[in-house]
């Protein structure tokens, strides 16, 4: 049997966990997620492969931000993945209100609540 052969006959679910822990926890569990929603894991190494091979094109960092964010909102698909990290949506935070600049110029003249009691 040719080495190639044999590469695909180590393959299991164990091993693309493995080899996904080494991007961040997020990333293993998001590959993890793509196992457990199928009853065939064969079907499934091809889009963990993927999942994985993302950090060559993204960077190990947005990957990881990637997974976290669709592990968060229920994503469990490779192409919605890639479509988060081509959109830049893993990197887009959004600032809690109590931090926005306000769009009130602040002067001499306004008045605070304690007048409109």
């Amino acid at each position: 049997m040719s080495s190639t052969h044999k590469a695909y006959l180590e393959w299991s679910p164990e091993f693309f966990k493995n080899k996904a822990l080494k991007h961040g926890v997020n990333v293993h569990d998001f590959v993890s997620s793509l196992f457990d929603n199928q009853s065939y894991p064969e079907v499934i190494y091809k889009r963990a492969m993927g999942v994985i091979q993302l950090h060559r094109i993204y960077g190990t960092e947005r990957l990881n931000n990637a997974c976290k964010l669709a592990l968060d909102v229920g994503i469990h698909s490779y192409g919605r993945l890639k479509n988060i990290l081509k959109n830049k949506r893993d990197v887009f935070v959004e600032e809690p209100d109590n931090q926005r600049a306000s769009h009130i110029p602040t002067h001499s003249n306004l008045r605070g609540a304690t007048n409109y009691k």
